[in-house]
């Protein structure tokens, strides 16, 4: 893989360039540094006259065009000869041996390693990063700047990684792309083990990354020189406005952190990219697990597949101001376990849980609410939501209009209410709970009217027959073990109806059935 990796990170500079002079590609210039046995005045770079330093290396490389810097086993510091910063041209890579194996220790400088824009990427992998105020700086003024990175550790830095733009894009229209790929990068007591900030375009994806024990695993600035409450208009074309994000990260996991795993903050409330993407991630034992803050949290996320276990105060919290009604953030197929709250949204944008499982925080299984918004909607649907300690579902209009669709979910054995409607300061809930299980809630439903209840079952707390409720025997597997699919003969078995259009799939993934069952569990024969 290591091979693999180096050869994509110069064949496109060595084949589009030879192509245009009519060429076939050269291979890289490769240039060898060994701490140990190398030598800056005697060396020639070659394997059997390495240089001693990464400085004479990488100016080797720099005069010789692109290609790789190889290090050999050792410690490559001030005392050895190295200047910090380091300087990484574009299509030059800084390969280690291994992260174990290879270190850059600044002892107390002010950056590390840099990396100069330009048409090819640069890339580092295989080393160790410690003692510096900053480990990596990707910054770009005039031109287009492409990294990779792969097996980096980053120790005890202030900012482990930064990456910036320039702030002002009313001066500078047309501010030059990032691109940014890190596999298998670990950043470790750091301040911030990740920084983005700036308006430009700049595309991040991280993947099988480590975050642990830091202040803030990964930052996303919306802005760096107004606070969060300075207010900004949505509509701005302004740098300070907006930002243009596109970020991907799969499989990473970020823990111990003492603020967040995960923050989006800053003055601005609107990402031009995409949505913000996380797939598979974990988030466990932070402060909070991810938290999107006022007002930037009215840009469009996607969690999938995500576990938030065991963060103290919030698995995930997601705080908004005045986003785009028009669009939609997405929770689905995700684990909120043994957090203070789940899931605690105040959002105005459109926000939808989906096929997830909600079971033994301490607080609120999910706390949804409009505080501080404009009228919006949340779904609800298809999950599992249960042993929470105060409510499963805590729904709370605030001032103003908050609608809330809670529909084939099971809700069980919750320290408070199932779910609990709370209108306060005018505020007005437009409620649809239908084709649920509620069961061994201390209150299955709290200050709900009989019109916006259909079509479940409820063991306790509300007449039966209303709007088509049962009161009845859900038929669980297992109580004791909780397991809460339907046995065969469950009463909750092809009751249900699919919205127009709807593909519904339970908790599991699985397909539901034309007539799909009430609560979380698609029965299955072979289940």
């Amino acid at each position: 893989m290591t091979d693999v990796f180096a050869l994509i990170l110069w064949v496109a500079v060595s084949i589009g360039t030879a192509t245009g002079l009519g060429l076939p590609p050269e291979e890289p210039t490769v240039v060898h540094v060994d701490a140990r046995e190398g030598s800056d005045d005697q060396g020639d770079g070659s394997t059997q006259a390495p240089y001693r330093t990464l400085t004479r290396g990488l100016k080797a490389l720099d005069e010789a065009g692109p290609g790789e810097v190889r290090a050999a086993y050792g410690t490559y510091d001030v005392e050895l000869g190295e200047r910090f910063p380091l300087v990484v041209p574009a299509g030059v890579h800084l390969r280690g041996v291994d992260s174990a194996s290879v270190r850059i220790d600044g002892a107390g400088a002010d950056l590390l390693v840099r990396f100069e824009a330009g048409d090819a990427a640069a890339a580092l992998s295989g080393v160790h990063l410690k003692g510096a105020q900053e480990g990596l700086r990707l910054e770009s003024d005039s031109s287009a700047l492409s990294v990779v990175l792969r097996d980096v550790r980053l120790d005890g830095l202030v900012n482990g990684v930064r990456v910036r733009s320039p702030r002002d894009r009313e001066q500078q229209p047309e501010l030059p792309p990032i691109r940014v790929t890190a596999v298998g990068l670990r950043a470790i007591d750091c301040e911030v083990g990740w920084v983005v900030s700036g308006p430009a375009s700049t595309t991040l994806r991280l993947d099988e990354c480590l975050f642990r024990e830091c202040r803030v695993g990964v930052a996303l600035e919306a802005s760096e020189d107004e606070p969060v409450d300075a207010g900004f208009d949505p509509k701005s074309k302004t740098g300070r406005d907006r930002v243009d994000h596109d970020v991907l990260l799969t499989a990473c996991r970020f823990e111990s952190c003492s603020i967040a795993g995960l923050l989006r903050v800053g003055g601005a409330g609107t990402n031009d990219g995409p949505p913000y993407r996380f797939e598979g991630c974990t988030f466990a034992r932070n402060r909070i697990g991810a938290e999107f803050r006022r007002p930037c949290a009215d840009s469009p996320m996607q969690f999938r597949g995500c576990d938030f276990l065991e963060n103290t105060h919030m698995g995930l919290r997601v705080t908004g101001a005045a986003g785009d009604a028009a669009s939609r953030s997405v929770l689905e197929d995700s684990t909120l376990r043994w957090n203070g709250v789940g899931l605690h949204l105040t959002s105005s944008l459109p926000f939808t849980v989906r096929r997830c499982r909600v079971l033994s925080n301490a607080g609120n299984g999910l706390f949804v609410s409009n505080v501080l918004t404009p009228p919006t909607r949340v779904v609800i649907e298809d999950s599992l939501i249960g042993h929470n300690g105060a409510a499963g579902i805590y729904v709370q209009a605030d001032n103003r209009e908050f609608t809330a669709e809670i529909v084939r979910n099971t809700i069980v054995f919750n320290g408070a209410s199932g779910i609990r409607n709370h209108e306060r300061h005018a505020g007005v809930t437009k409620l649809t709970v239908e084709q649920n299980i509620l069961m061994g809630n201390r209150v299955d439903l709290d200050r709900f009217e009989p019109e916006d209840i259909a079509r479940n079952i409820i063991t306790s707390g509300f007449a039966e027959g209303i709007q088509g409720n049962i009161r009845v025997d859900p038929g669980f597997v297992s109580l004791p073990g909780w397991d809460y699919r339907l046995r065969p003969d469950s009463p909750a078995r092809d009751r249900g109806t699919a919205r127009e259009g709807e593909e519904p799939r339970d908790v599991t993934g699985k397909p539901r059935d034309e007539k799909p069952d009430w609560g979380a569990y698609e029965y299955r024969g072979e289940d």
